[in-house]
């Protein structure tokens, strides 16, 4: 079937009256996309929306529309009606879709069809007395500003009697009230009196006028207006004008305060004093002045020395009369101050503990051996300490460092900061020397020279180490454990490399290398840059490779492309998201449509960030289909600044002078270092030798 559009739209609104109809009538011609008018019956859907474009459905229903010569005419509203409120949007759009088609553009609802508003006014000049309209407002008034007329809950001025509580929420004033709550009648000068269960009068004369309250003996306080206090006076035993306390009796047998020697036992409730009777201190002095031999006293100290400082008068004392030096040691003697050495080298025996033996070819000062097995020996002609393993025992080091206990911290990564279990210290720093060396022939799979781990073994790195399948890393680091376990959350990371001027310095003579990751295998937060191509690899169907290159522009571009089809010779595009939020503003975007099939040609009406128009020439009003492609600016990158030396011609050459691979122990690197926004050739003064530096080590 070929395209169909319109070509006549006409809107009707039925005429007012005393029923107002629900529907709009609609009319219009319906031809192919040859001008042939149609004569047939076709499905119709009718689509108001709320804008000219986009925009959402405010109603919808579908007709069969039988079509004369092309013309047509429906009631809207006749399948599903119209809302009431439809029309208060402010500028409604008709849409058609004739047998799927969308046909374009939209028609602009005009005022007439809001006619069916007219109801209301319709409604109001029916009113009268039982129309059955319930009005919001009546004179202005809301239906809580009138009271109710079924309501009692007022009293008449005269021959109404209330009965239940009255509730004043503010200030009650009344005259002409003769009798109580009791219905007793009031005489001339009482007073209503409020009481909690009701009201009585009272007579104002015998209501009293006093005008002073005075202390008496053994009160204070009183006054002569408004509300008084009055209190009891109370001290000691009482005198004439105070008051004694009854829970604190006196007698004649107390202490006159600054009376020398007046206490006495009489005086003491079981004619002693305890400890608790006491203040500390507060007999000291008559206890040091009654003190002398054959007192008794037993006292804490002695001089200010407890007991343990002193030797028992019954200690039997000693009389060595020589020292002889046993296996092992030289010297002692028989009077004097004597002395005892160790023989060096030294040799002694205890199979439990091991056995220490020194013989003077083998150029070892000291050795310990456990028996039959592990073996140690101190200063010999090539090392300080050496120590072999014998036993393998799974676990077993021939040298073992015991850090420290734990919350003994140190403070930083320093060889003064740090602490652990074994330190090694290379205090000159001369050529190929190092504090510590691991090292070994690596002759099978999964072994290495030095090894750093966490106590289980699920995070660990080894200089130079062959893995498993035989190829030599000169450091492997790894945190994966044991892969099992997909539960658990992802948390250790393989290596960090946190540098100055580099990050990392990473080298291959084959490959460079080689990244993996299951959500990416590189991200890279910051600008890219590359000498060379950008090559993407598709695997096909038959599982070969196509090759694949990234295209490259002078510019920071972005670009999306599309097909769209024409309807009546005009198609209006609008911009995906993704492509209108980062292209930019400021510069005009370039795009390029092409026609797919016969056509009059196609221009570009108009384009922005949010979109394009495509109109056919000659005012042809064909369906053909167009591609486009469209190519912006991105948007914070119309004018791009990058390091210059980065981009320089020798940055590259540079970098292969400075960096070196130590392998090559026949060439040196000449070094790298930036300063003052310039990468340079040669080495930094501060990489020098300090020349401050002591000529010994600290112990």
């Amino acid at each position: 079937m070929k395209n169909i559009f319109i070509i006549l739209l006409l809107l009707v609104a039925m005429c007012l009256w005393a029923q107002i109809p629900q529907v709009i009538d609609y009319q219009g011609r319906l031809a192919d996309s040859d001008g042939n008018y149609l004569n047939s019956v076709v499905s119709v859907d009718f689509l108001i929306y709320d804008m000219e474009t986009a925009g959402t459905v405010q109603w919808t229903e579908v007709q069969d529309v039988s079509c004369a010569n092309g013309v047509f005419h429906v009631q809207l509203g006749a399948v599903t009606p119209l809302p009431s409120t439809l029309f208060d949007i402010a500028n409604p759009w008709l849409e058609l879709v004739v047998g799927g088609e969308t046909l374009a553009p939209r028609t602009q609802i005009a005022s007439v069809p809001y006619a069916i508003k007219a109801e209301t006014a319709y409604s109001l000049d029916a009113m009268g007395s039982g129309s059955g309209l319930d009005a919001d407002l009546l004179d202005g008034q809301d239906s809580s500003d009138f009271m109710p007329v079924t309501t009692d809950n007022w009293v008449n001025t005269t021959g109404d009697t209330m009965t239940g509580d009255l509730v004043v929420n503010a200030d009650f004033h009344a005259t002409g009230i003769t009798h109580d709550s009791s219905g007793d009648a009031g005489t001339t000068g009482q007073l209503l009196s409020s009481t909690i269960t009701g009201t009585n009068w009272i007579d104002t004369a015998a209501s009293g006028d006093i005008t002073a309250v005075t202390a008496g003996t053994g009160l204070t306080g009183g006054g002569t207006s408004g509300a008084v206090t009055l209190n009891a006076n109370l001290a000691g035993n009482g005198t004439s004008t105070t008051i004694s306390r009854s829970d604190h009796n006196h007698d004649a047998n107390y202490v006159n305060e600054g009376q020398v020697n007046s206490v006495t036992s009489g005086m003491l409730i079981n004619g002693s004093v305890s400890v608790s009777d006491l203040q500390d201190g507060a007999c000291l002095a008559e206890i040091l002045d009654d003190d002398g031999p054959g007192s008794g006293l037993n006292a804490d100290f002695l001089d200010g020395h407890t007991s343990t400082y002193f030797m028992p008068a019954t200690t039997t004392w000693g009389d060595i009369t020589s020292v002889t030096a046993g296996t092992g040691l030289n010297g002692g003697g028989t009077s004097g101050a004597v002395i005892v050495n160790v023989n060096v080298p030294l040799s002694l025996s205890g199979a439990a503990n091991g056995v220490i033996s020194a013989t003077t070819s083998t150029g070892y000062a000291i050795k310990g051996t456990y028996t039959g097995a592990n073996y140690a020996y101190m200063g010999d002609d090539h090392y300080g300490v050496y120590a072999n393993l014998v036993t393998d025992n799974i676990g077993d080091y021939a040298v073992f460092g015991d850090g420290v206990d734990y919350g003994d911290d140190g403070t930083g990564y320093s060889h003064y900061n740090s602490l652990g279990g074994v330190k090694g210290y290379n205090y000159w720093g001369n050529p190929y020397t190092f504090g510590v060396g691991g090292f070994s022939y690596l002759d099978n799979n999964r072994s290495g020279g030095s090894i750093g781990g966490n106590h289980y073994g699920t995070t660990w790195g080894c200089l130079s180490y062959q893995n498993s399948a035989g190829t030599e890393y000169g450091g492997y680091l790894t945190s994966y454990g044991s892969g099992a376990g997909d539960y658990l959350p992802s948390i250790d990371i393989g290596m960090g490399s946190w540098g100055d001027l580099f990050g990392a310095d990473i080298h291959g003579r084959v490959y460079g290398t080689f990244t993996e990751g299951e959500n990416y295998a590189l991200f890279s937060s910051g600008t890219v840059f590359k000498n060379d191509l950008d090559v993407h690899l598709q695997k096909t169907k038959d599982n070969s490779m196509n090759v694949l290159y990234t295209n490259v522009s002078t510019d920071v571009t972005v670009q999306t492309s599309g097909y769209v089809t024409l309807s009546a010779g005009r198609c209006d595009i609008t911009f995906d998201d993704n492509f209108s939020s980062v292209v930019s503003d400021e510069i005009p975007i370039v795009v390029t449509v092409t026609p797919v099939g016969q056509s009059e040609g196609v221009y570009i009406e108009q384009v922005n960030k949010n979109g394009f128009s495509i109109v056919e020439n000659n005012n042809a009003r064909s369906s053909v289909k167009v591609s486009f492609i469209a190519i912006g600016r991105r948007a914070g990158y119309e004018n791009p600044q990058l390091p210059a030396e980065v981009i320089a011609a020798d940055y590259t050459d540079k970098i292969s002078r400075g960096l070196h691979n130590d392998a090559d122990t026949e060439t040196d690197g000449e070094g790298l270092y930036y300063e003052n926004g310039q990468l340079n050739v040669g080495q930094h003064y501060s990489t020098l030798p300090d020349p401050n530096k002591p000529a010994q080590p600290e112990e």
